[in-house]
């Protein structure tokens, strides 16, 4: 997209529209769910093409990435099975999450400082729903070979630092629901660390990924551990994403009570590089995420799923390699 603040003034003022309070039953695990949706787009990249002087990239860092800054509009409308991740009495409803996110990545020798950053807002249409705005960014500080004079030395094996923070907020932003700040680590494995034989890059992209983070949080501190496999297929002017993950986090004791949480998401994400969206760099997409809380507290064991489409419209400021 070309000039894009017109649509995110537009996306700002929905924002606002809706004053309802915020009544979460699991902020960690919406927290969670969110970070991850982030970093799923993230992965999507402009699909137009590119401009004269424009690179269009790929940003994974298991292959190899280059410096770049773009900007994405998010506007999805869903059918969530479960808004509150109740127990029980689960009431399903329509929900508009709008989101502004901004990528970026920079190279600095043999490290990769990349990220993103992102405002969204859930709506629901149920009489209570757990409305809310959310800032959430990820920055992240891998250890790769320079890609850009040779993207075929990028590691197979890349370990990386990473810093999440996050705040929750009232759907009319008059107060705070949650603040969390994760610090962790990980490592990202790709094909070839996977022993799978390579595939052309432009069809096929496999990865694992394992990170280790601690949370401190306004509403409990705790440790987790996730598993991620990341399988995204490009054909032609479509992209099949795939990326199921396993996530383990501990809480600290609070009043004597241990909680423990297992929580299994799986995300499919079709995408369409439509060719009448492509003077506004746009796509549609259509997701299904199935997520499953266990916990040692039944109150907190939960099953959702999202379902529905999407219009991502993307402007990429600048990108060199």
């Amino acid at each position: 997209m070309r000039h894009p603040w017109a649509a995110i003034t537009a996306i700002l003022a929905a924002m606002l529209a809706v004053s309802m309070p915020a009544r979460a039953q699991n902020v960690d695990l919406q927290t969670d769910l969110a970070k991850s949706q982030n970093d799923l787009a993230a992965e999507r990249e402009p699909q137009a093409p590119p401009l004269p002087g424009e690179t269009i990239f790929v940003i994974n860092p298991a292959v190899g990435k280059t410096n770049f800054l773009w900007a994405q509009i998010g506007l999805p409308e869903t059918y969530n099975s479960n808004p509150a991740t109740a127990t029980t009495g689960l009431l399903g409803s329509d929900r508009f999450d709008p989101k502004l996110q901004l990528n970026f990545g920079f190279q600095l020798g043999s490290l990769q400082l990349s990220g993103n950053s992102a405002l969204d807002a859930d709506r629901y249409g149920i009489p209570s729903p757990p409305n809310a705005n959310a800032w959430l960014s990820t920055v992240k500080l891998a250890w790769n070979h320079n890609t850009l004079t040779d993207p075929s030395v990028a590691n197979a094996i890349v370990p990386y630092l990473q810093y999440q923070p996050s705040v929750r907020f009232a759907s009319d932003f008059s107060s705070t629901s949650s603040r969390s700040n994760d610090f962790g680590g990980g490592v990202t494995l790709d094909e070839r660390a996977l022993w799978f034989s390579k595939h052309d890059k432009n069809s096929w992209q496999i990865s694992l990924d394992i990170t280790a983070s601690r949370r401190i949080a306004n509403t409990g501190d705790s440790t987790s551990l996730v598993l991620k496999q990341s399988v995204t297929l490009t054909d032609g002017a479509a992209k099949l994403q795939f990326a199921p993950s396993l996530r383990q986090r501990w809480f600290d004791d609070a009043l004597g009570v241990s909680r423990r949480d297992t929580t299994l998401t799986v995300p499919f994400v079709l995408e369409y590089d439509a060719p009448f969206l492509q003077s506004v760099d746009g796509d549609i997409a259509f997701a299904v995420t199935y997520t499953r809380n266990y916990s040692n507290l039944s109150t907190k064991n939960s099953e959702q799923w999202n379902v529905g489409p999407m219009l991502e419209l993307s402007h990429l400021f600048w990108s060199d390699g």
